[in-house]
């Protein structure tokens, strides 16, 4: 598990931290039927991968990546969660969230 991928010189299980926080972040700016799915599931990825990371003991180069990903989970997942039928979730404005995204990408 930490083994070393060559070039990257990150283990697979932080290339997939890596890569659920990527998701989690950009699940803001999918399309509306794809959004729920992938916010779901890079949560899950990240939430899960990041807590055996933390077990493992993370090097210091996941820190930043772990704590936006954990700025940006409360963001992302509540307004895919309380959809109602009747009315959209409730979403920042895009002139309001590119800037955060682009701030959060690693």
């Amino acid at each position: 598990m930490t083994e070393v991928i060559t070039g990257l010189r990150m283990s697979p299980l932080e290339v997939v931290v890596l890569l659920g926080a990527v998701a989690l972040l950009l699940s803001r700016w999918f399309p509306p039927g794809a959004r729920r799915p992938v916010a779901l599931a890079a949560a899950a990825v990240v939430v899960l991968s990041g807590a055996v990371l933390g077990a493992v003991g993370p090097r210091w180069q996941m820190v930043p990546v772990l704590a936006g990903a954990a700025v940006v989970l409360p963001f992302a997942v509540p307004p895919v969660l309380r959809r109602r039928a009747d009315r959209p979730p409730r979403r920042a404005r895009w002139w309001l969230a590119l800037p955060g995204s682009v701030v959060c990408l690693p």
